[in-house]
């Protein structure tokens, strides 16, 4: 704070530096005497009763915050230190946020919203598996249920593969609607070990807000809809919603035991399939629910495709050219690559 300087009514100086109120007195040659002959109608006061009333000024204008605020966060500050504390005591590294307001606590709001996602996917698998064991349901009905929720699953793989490419390379913390997931997804590549303190509802909070309605509205459209729809729309959602929480356990050393199995049947992505993104220049590897998409999108230069394609659109060029210029002369194989 710049220093500013207030004066009292008996030459006291209040000075606020750095966010401090201090009291001072620049001099103590005060003629008191003249001070009360010119205010007949004043009383002298002594130098404390000056300091009291400067206090009582300054608690007007500057309040201090509500002490339920500074308990509250106080409370925040050791918590996420304690996190901190665990992350260093496991990988020998200490947890780094690298986004404004970020944390890795669960918070009320952040329980609510899984849980309300959790409760309306409940209902649309009651509803689809109520409808598939009807009567009226036949074993094609069965099979085509079945195939939906396989597609909708490497579907979401290779969506969040997209999403994953186009945070890491394109935008900052400024970009409207996705910055802060831009910054946390770019700044994850500093310290990735973080992820795995992160709380599983502060993890999957962001996903549900734009889940919920939409899963919403499949609830809803029950009787109006193909089963089938609803099982590719809900199984696609969840899948989305979850991602982020596969990617904490592909970074964990010792995750859960059921996770473990379901990594080693290649059913959710593994520690070591998701450890060749975290290399420079970060320019493969995106998907992160199953990771079945991978190898397909790299090898056919899907994502170079895209890249060359939005910079001849407008002439932006993804992080991943800045970090390593081979990138960039793999997409300039595409025929439409503009050059400079």
């Amino acid at each position: 704070m710049d220093k500013s300087y207030y004066r009292a009514s008996l030459g006291f100086v209040v000075s606020a530096n750095q966010g401090a109120w201090t009291l001072t007195k620049p001099s103590l040659n005060l003629n008191l005497q003249k001070f009360k002959a010119t205010n007949g109608s004043m009383r002298t006061r002594t130098h404390s009763t000056a300091r009291h009333d400067v206090s009582m000024k300054l608690s007007t204008m500057r309040p201090s915050a509500p002490k339920d605020d500074i308990d509250a966060q106080s409370q925040t500050q050791t918590q996420t230190q304690a996190a901190t504390k665990n992350a260093k005591k496991k990988t020998g590294r200490a947890a780094e946020l690298h986004t404004d307001g970020d944390t890795l606590l669960d918070e009320p709001k952040h329980i609510l919203l899984c849980a309300t996602t959790a409760a309306i996917s409940a209902i649309n698998l009651a509803q689809v598996i109520q409808t598939s064991m009807s009567s009226s349901a036949t074993t094609q009905n069965q099979l085509m249920v079945c195939l939906a929720v396989f597609v909708a699953y490497v579907f979401a793989d290779f969506a969040s593969g997209v999403y994953h490419w186009a945070v890491d390379n394109y935008g900052d913390r400024d970009t409207p609607v996705f910055g802060y997931q831009i910054d946390a997804f770019q700044g994850h590549h500093k310290s990735p070990w973080t992820i795995t303190e992160r709380g599983t509802f502060n993890n999957l909070h962001r996903a549900c807000v734009p889940a919920i309605p939409l899963l919403f509205l499949l609830a809803l459209l029950n009787n109006y809809i193909p089963t089938t729809v609803q099982a590719f729309g809900t199984t696609f959602l969840v899948s989305v919603v979850m991602a982020q929480e596969i990617h904490k356990w592909a970074h964990m050393i010792e995750p859960p035991k059921w996770v473990k199995v379901l990594q080693d049947l290649k059913l959710l992505l593994g520690r070591r399939d998701h450890g060749l993104h975290h290399t420079s220049p970060f320019e493969h590897n995106y998907c992160i629910v199953s990771g079945w998409c991978n190898s397909f999108l790299d090898k056919t230069g899907f994502f170079r495709f895209l890249e060359a394609f939005f910079h001849q659109v407008n002439g932006s060029k993804p992080i991943a050219w800045m970090l390593d210029s081979k990138v960039e002369e793999d997409a300039s194989k595409f025929i439409f690559f503009r050059r400079e």
